[in-house]
């Protein structure tokens, strides 16, 4: 199993752009080659076991970080909020926030 994973780390650093940003992002960090590509082969086992265990198939987009979804999802939540308060507390608005 771990000559299968090397292998794909190898392959997935030159052809994925996933894994060859992961790859880059440890390299650049002073992590050895060596530590980083057997960080790239738990990667890929990870996505391989979260791939079988929901039964989808790859998705080769990148994954946002943790902060920015909070953040965006905090945006949108108060740009709601924004829209309910008006709409309550200025009836007369109202037609004004659904029309932009």
């Amino acid at each position: 199993m771990r000559m299968a994973l090397y292998m794909g780390a190898i392959v997935a650093n030159r052809f994925n752009p996933v894994i060859r940003s992961f790859y880059q992002r440890l390299y650049a960090a002073d992590t050895a080659k060596k530590v980083s590509l057997v960080a790239c082969m738990r990667k890929l086992l990870v996505i391989l076991n979260a791939m079988l265990k929901h039964r989808t198939p790859w998705q080769p987009h990148e994954v946002q970080p943790a902060w920015q979804s909070r953040q965006l999802l905090s945006l949108f939540l108060f740009r709601a909020g924004e829209r309910i308060l008006t709409s309550v507390l200025f009836p007369s608005v109202r037609s004004f926030c659904e029309d932009s």
